[in-house]
């Protein structure tokens, strides 16, 4: 394991990235930086909404599942005459 992280810091301290020149009407610098700073923020309140959706999904799912058994054990007493 340590010979993986090692390589990788290793690899990752030796790459050296040079952007190319800026076309015509390419954004560059603030407006490339609120642009993601936009797109990195929507993804993650789109990482969030999800996990909400989700948390309120299961919890309607636990409510409805509970009734259910609920259903079933008054049904089954009635029906064993209790």
């Amino acid at each position: 394991m340590l010979g993986i992280v090692a390589l990788h810091f290793t690899g990752m301290a030796a790459l050296t990235i040079t952007p190319f020149a800026p076309l015509s009407g390419a954004l560059t610098g603030q407006t490339a930086q609120t642009f993601l700073a936009i797109a990195v923020a929507g993804g993650g309140l789109l990482v969030v909404g999800t996990g909400v959706a989700s948390y309120a999904l299961d919890e309607q799912s636990r409510r409805q599942a509970g009734e259910r058994l609920g259903d079933l054990v008054e049904g089954a007493v009635r029906r064993h005459g209790g």
